[in-house]
């Protein structure tokens, strides 16, 4: 009972310092400061001390991001992606990413890198999401690995390279990334990249499936029928 009441204490005490904060940000964004803008839009989008409005949460990140506050433009970015609070606008989207990009933002390199290689936002440019998406790779961004990966398999922008697409596959897979997990099986089952393994091909269909990922289950059945 006593731990019961603490915890809604706790909970209490930390919903009353974000309402506070809150407010002070409401203030300062209207004062003109672009930090103040940035997390007031954040607040707006997690309903942090204030209730939740995607509209607002979009009016203050926008605010934030003509002011090149980085975080904010990337945050928007996301926002028009994924059509919240606003209307869809993939071309807008890319074009914050790339902004934010250059201001250092590792998820945006990431997330321009996967644009210009699947020409989302009107764009194609192959070498250009190389260059991206190695910016994110080198700033530890574990999924510019998977992203990465399939440009060298495929030779998006570099020369095919099979041996460095499994390197890179191999690296995602071993941080948890389920597709780069069963392209990493993929590959040991074919001898694709490197030496071809069954049990490590079994190995990484296994962990690739446990992670959710539905093709490695479908393939680890048709695998265990066909080899046993």
């Amino acid at each position: 009972m006593k731990r019961l009441f603490f915890t809604i204490i706790t909970i209490c005490c930390f919903l009353n310092v974000y309402s506070q904060k809150a407010q002070d940000y409401i203030q300062r964004a209207n004062e003109g400061s672009a930090i103040s803008q940035y997390n007031l839009g954040v607040c707006y989008d997690d309903g942090l001390g204030i209730e939740v409005d995607k509209q607002q949460a979009v009016y203050w990140l926008e605010k934030a991001a003509l002011q090149d506050h980085p975080k904010a433009m990337y945050n928007l970015g996301v926002h028009y992606f994924n059509g919240d609070g606003v209307d869809t606008n993939q071309y807008l989207a890319v074009m914050w990413y790339e902004k934010a990009a250059e201001k250092g933002v590792v998820e945006a390199m990431l997330n321009l890198g996967n644009c210009l290689k699947d020409s989302i936002g009107g764009v194609k440019d192959y070498k250009k999401a190389v260059k991206w998406l190695t910016k994110a790779h080198e700033n530890g961004n574990k999924y510019a690995a998977l992203s990465l990966g399939y440009c060298y398999f495929d030779g998006l922008g570099v020369r095919t390279n099979a041996d460095k697409a499994c390197k890179l596959w191999q690296e995602a897979a071993e941080n948890g990334i389920a597709e780069a997990q069963y392209n990493l099986a993929t590959c040991y089952e074919e001898g694709i990249g490197v030496e071809k393994d069954i049990i490590q091909s079994v190995y990484w269909y296994t962990q690739s499936s446990q992670n959710g990922y539905q093709q490695a289950t479908d393939r680890l059945k048709a695998f265990k029928k066909k080899h046993k």
